[in-house]
């Protein structure tokens, strides 16, 4: 692990040295466990890096190694992504915590009315865990795939309990919100999120000048036997629509289109699939 230059008073920022070097000796353990590939990690605050740890492999097969510009796939942590962006246009009045997604998805009906902004943010909408059936294909096109679970009872009362929905339930608060503000949901991501905190290396999808620092999404190396055709089936999948270049959403302007998205009068629409990497936190 580098640790920050002399001029940084780590002490005064609020981390304790003895601790910072806790971290690089159990990603030295970790690696050697083979636990993951590779790890990129960037420790700071108010501005100041203190700590960066590149290390491992981002692309074994190809001998690439971490680099601190290595860009990752964020997998379901583009959800927090979804809910920031959510969460805005809750607060500059455009919607409310307890409005219904079927005041703009009236495809939503019977139980389905019931759910709210609310349920979906906190897992607990009865929309499907998993959509086994969904191919790449559908899972990367906002509408259909949101689409492909209106009509059907939630497998609980909204609000009852909580059940994680892997991708589906954010595709339908994804396509509720490009509704709402008759906007791409990417579009609206990239003007509320990723361009006030200045993250020029996070993007939907495929971006060209991302495409060859990606780290492929691969199996932790440690699995094997049936859990690890398991996990290979699902990692091929999840690479499969997340490197699409965008899928066509249906629009009464088709000329209009994501600025992340490199495909001409096309729309990237998936909701999972986000790329990022450490450096991008910086200013």
């Amino acid at each position: 692990m580098t640790i920050a230059e002399e001029t940084v008073d780590v002490e005064k920022l609020g981390f304790a040295a003895t601790r910072l070097a806790r971290i690089s000796n159990r990603v030295a353990r970790d690696l050697e466990a083979q636990r993951y590939s590779g790890i990129s990690i960037i420790l700071a605050r108010h501005g100041q890096v203190v700590g960066e740890i590149p290390e491992g492999w981002a692309d074994e097969e190809h001998h690439m190694p971490v680099g601190r510009d290595t860009v990752f796939s964020l997998m379901s942590l583009s959800k927090v992504i979804t809910n920031v962006l959510t969460l805005r246009l809750v607060e500059d009045g455009y919607i409310r915590l307890t409005t219904p997604l079927s005041d703009w998805l009236p495809e939503l009906s019977g139980a389905q009315a019931q759910i709210n902004v609310y349920h979906v943010l906190t897992q607990t909408s009865g929309l499907p865990m998993y959509t086994p059936d969904a191919g790449p294909e559908l899972v990367a096109d906002l509408e259909g795939y949101a689409a492909s679970v209106f009509g059907q009872a939630p497998t609980f009362p909204p609000g009852e309990r909580v059940a994680y929905s892997v991708r589906v339930a954010h595709s339908v608060l994804g396509l509720f919100l490009q509704r709402v503000m008759d906007t791409p949901f990417t579009e609206l991501v990239q003007r509320w999120v990723l361009d006030p905190l200045d993250l020029r290396d996070t993007a939907y999808g495929p971006r060209d000048d991302l495409l060859r620092r990606i780290a492929p999404i691969v199996s932790a190396p440690y699995l094997d036997g049936p859990a690890r055709a398991e996990v290979e089936q699902n990692v091929a999948m999840i690479s499969d629509f997340s490197l699409r270049p965008g899928a066509v959403v249906p629009a009464a302007t088709p000329s209009r289109r994501c600025p992340t998205c490199t495909a001409l009068q096309r729309r990237c629409a998936l909701v999972g699939g986000w790329t990022a990497n450490s450096s991008s936190l910086r200013r």
